[in-house]
């Protein structure tokens, strides 16, 4: 009596290879980290640039202030000129010129300072290792995101997820792109201005 033995085994029962594990989930979440350092250097260092401007403004406007109170002195004291009545218009209008750029300075001081920093944590908190993001771009009037996913499904769900945060709620897509290859995950990118993308 013989046997005979069948192999029943096929490659489609071998387990899925995946493609993000954990040491990838290490490093993404370190480049989100070195971004946030980078980020929060540039910063630094602009709002100490915009600092000095300012207190160079600051004690240009108070040497103005010095010489117009000065010359109003004179006035008082003497007979006005023609000579001296346009120093002292000429100084008003410098003053009020400096002030000007004094308070438009410290606005956008106030806009560079303010939400950069939130956004990327609000970005790291969205983020459940499906989406991984290799560039992004925002400011007050455009997004721009580019990264990849496993599956096409998770672009919309991450969308869905951005949009309940404080910094992105409110903000809309005009264009989303999407390619895969042999080699690479499927590679997206989502701007908020569609001739954005068609430019490059």
């Amino acid at each position: 009596m013989s046997k005979t033995r069948v192999n029943l085994f096929t490659p489609n029962l071998l387990p899925a290879k995946q493609r993000l594990t954990l040491m990838s989930v290490v490093i993404l979440s370190g480049l989100i980290l070195l971004l946030g350092a980078l980020a929060n250097a540039v910063l630094w260092y602009q709002n100490q640039s915009a600092k000095q401007h300012y207190a160079q403004l600051r004690a240009q406007i108070h040497t103005a202030e010095v010489q117009r109170d000065q010359l109003q002195q004179q006035l008082q004291q003497h007979q006005p000129t023609a000579a001296l009545q346009a120093e002292v218009t000429k100084q008003q209008q410098e003053l009020q010129l400096k002030t000007l750029l004094l308070s438009e300075l410290a606005q956008r001081e106030q806009l560079k300072s303010v939400g950069f920093t939130e956004k990327l944590q609000e970005l790291a908190t969205v983020s459940d290792g499906k989406i991984w993001l290799t560039r992004l771009r925002f400011d007050e009037q455009h997004l721009r995101f580019e990264g990849y996913s496993d599956t096409p499904a998770e672009v919309p769900a991450w969308i869905g997820r951005l949009s309940q945060t404080a910094s992105f709620k409110g903000k809309s897509f005009a264009s989303m792109t999407m390619a895969r290859d042999q080699q690479h995950p499927l590679a997206f990118i989502l701007t908020s201005e569609a001739e954005e993308v068609a430019a490059q």
